[in-house]
């Protein structure tokens, strides 16, 4: 925005004030718009997504900004605008540029995975040795989490277990291993409405194994068991076409 305010919204001046070729400013446009229509998605790849080669705004090593940055310095329209926007100017083409992970699974440099959030990276090792300690509790894996913290310089790690109960403001996580601690209440907003939602559905519930499949949901998303899940869908698989039916 602070671009297109300093040229008054006429990009073409920025191809003799900032010394660029008419390929580069057009290769900037189609990048930047494309950036803009794909915030909060940028994880998502779309068949459209292309690489524009023809940007010279490359990361120099020597000087850690880009030539686009340092050639905005240079143009008279923008030496008007204070440090600070030059400065914001530097920490986007960053973003802008960066690569963006395509797959999902063990949490990489190239790879995300919604499991494992946090800004602590967590090795395939560490992952393994989670979830068996997990297996050894007899916790699923469907509905939890693992997030990686640092507590007095050591790991700790958190599983994170959907439900609408909320461990968040206890100060004593149930603890599973030594440094593996069970916290309730992943997404328990979203659930706790799931959970009234269901329980307004059992009063148009038209037979009593409806009202026990509805019953067991709830329980499963209110504590986050996975038990009571799996007794649901036996309920679901005992009912009659009749039931069905009425």
């Amino acid at each position: 925005m602070d671009l297109h305010h300093a040229c008054g919204g006429q990009w073409d001046t920025l191809v003799t004030q900032c010394h660029l070729t008419t390929e580069e400013l057009d290769s900037f446009l189609e990048y930047a718009g494309m950036f803009l229509c794909n915030l909060g998605n940028s994880y998502v790849s779309f068949k459209d997504r292309r690489s524009y080669q023809a940007l010279t705004f490359t990361r120099a090593k020597e000087t850690k900004s880009s030539s686009l940055v340092q050639q905005s310095k240079h143009c008279e329209r923008l030496q008007i605008f204070p440090q600070m926007t030059m400065d914001g100017l530097e920490n986007t083409i960053g973003p802008l540029l960066a690569v963006p992970p395509f797959s999902l699974g063990y949490p990489s440099r190239d790879v995300q995975s919604a499991h494992y959030p946090g800004t602590e990276a967590l090795s395939q090792e560490e992952i393994a040795q989670v979830s068996a300690s997990v297996g050894r509790h007899f916790l699923w894996p469907e509905n939890t989490r693992l997030r990686k913290l640092f507590k007095n310089g050591k790991p700790v790690y958190r599983l994170l277990q959907a439900s609408a109960e909320n461990d968040a403001s206890s100060s004593n996580p149930h603890q599973l291993d030594n440094d593996l601690f069970l916290m309730k209440g992943d997404h328990s907003q979203e659930l706790s409405k799931v959970c009234s939602a269901l329980k307004r559905a059992k009063a148009y519930a038209s037979n009593s194994k409806k009202i026990q499949f509805l019953e067991h949901y709830i329980e499963s998303f209110r504590t986050g068991s996975l038990e009571a899940f799996q007794a649901s869908q036996k309920v679901w698989v005992t009912m009659s076409q009749q039931q069905w039916n009425t």
